[in-house]
């Protein structure tokens, strides 16, 4: 079969010939027809994170891999212990696969499991003909959600229910709640909480377009090139109760810190990069709680979903390329200004 593989860090992916796998006991084999292209993939792609300054977090990669991990498809092959799925059903694939024996995943917590076996990331991932998944418990019928929706609710519209999820008593009081960053974790966060709570938060971001399209949604849009931005924000919602950063850089941390009031609620989802500066006496004088988001759980995948399949979100917008543009895909994202979510489109 064919895939898309990281070989070396920074260069380009290789469209290569591998081994199709096969299915034993309780894996499925998945045919993708749908892959999503999301920003963490640009970091794999580099091998680091950025902590700030001139440091960084090297990645522990086994190279080749082929990344990916927004996955829709239709089920290929089962092992012989399944009984949950069959050939020829259109499935997601939850990819935060812990070890299944430690604390974490004994707990539900999986996707921050210490050896993770998450597909796309740790292990062979979706920019391929087929992908394996371990066990038919992370395999999810998509019922009658639009595949290229479902696809992307694997990660950002579980990264973001997840997030909204830890600010979930700021939208029940009816408090005033705001997020950066209209990618596709910020256009997904706002019809999430559309749908969940009945309410929308304010959105800051870059971006006229995005900055547009939110206004349309209905919500109250700020452009954080503004150098006054945050007075904007403060003056016409009074401090906030809670800010979801989905940028995650050193810049958007600063503001989110400016716009929380006493007792304020910051989580943190993107990785952009860079580091935290904040006054540690304040913290504690204004109770403010500062808490880091990584994607979700399978339990919150399947609520996600379940929402999408009672026709609760609206779409997001996609763009879809071959698997033969993927670089592009990635030069694309790299620059900025993507609508939505990209998305690899097998033939």
């Amino acid at each position: 079969m064919q895939a898309a593989q990281l070989t070396t860090n920074g260069a380009p992916l290789e469209l290569r010939e591998i081994d199709a796998p096969t299915a034993q006991g309780r894996a499925v084999i998945v045919r993708v027809q749908r892959c999503g292209v999301c920003h963490t993939d640009l970091h794999l792609h580099e091998g680091a994170f950025g902590l700030g300054g001139d440091k960084s977090l090297k990645l522990q990669q086994n190279l080749p891999l082929t990344l990916g991990h927004e996955i829709q498809g239709v089920v290929a092959s089962t092992g012989d212990a399944v009984d949950t799925v069959t050939p020829g059903d259109a499935v997601v694939v939850y990819p935060w696969i812990g070890c299944g024996r430690c604390g974490m995943c004994k707990s539900g917590r999986e996707h921050l499991c210490g050896r993770a076996r998450a597909i796309g990331v740790n292990v062979d991932g979706g920019y391929a003909d087929l992908v394996h998944v371990v066990d038919a418990r992370y395999v999810l019928p998509i019922g009658n959600v639009d595949p290229a929706q479902a696809a992307i609710i694997m990660c950002s519209g579980l990264s973001a229910w997840s997030a909204l999820s830890k600010v979930a008593h700021a939208f029940e009081a009816d408090l005033p709640v705001a997020i950066i960053g209209l990618g596709g974790l910020g256009l997904m966060a706002l019809e999430i909480a559309r749908a969940r709570f009945g309410k929308l938060p304010a959105v800051l971001d870059v971006d006229p377009g995005k900055l547009a399209l939110a206004c349309e949604r209905g919500a109250q849009a700020f452009d954080l090139n503004d150098a006054d931005a945050h007075k904007q924000v403060r003056g016409a919602l009074g401090s906030l109760a809670a800010v979801v950063d989905f940028v995650g850089a050193e810049t958007t941390s600063a503001i989110a810190g400016r716009l929380c009031g006493q007792g304020g609620h910051i989580v943190i989802v993107g990785l952009y990069g860079g580091a935290l500066h904040t006054p540690l006496p304040l913290l504690a004088l204004r109770g403010t709680t500062i808490q880091g988001s990584y994607t979700g759980s399978l339990e919150e995948a399947r609520a996600c979903l379940a929402l999408a399949e009672q026709g609760g979100l609206d779409p997001v917008p996609t763009v879809t390329c071959g698997r033969e543009d993927i670089n592009g895909a990635f030069d694309r994202l790299r620059a900025g200004g993507v609508p939505g979510r990209i998305i690899i489109e097998n033939e």
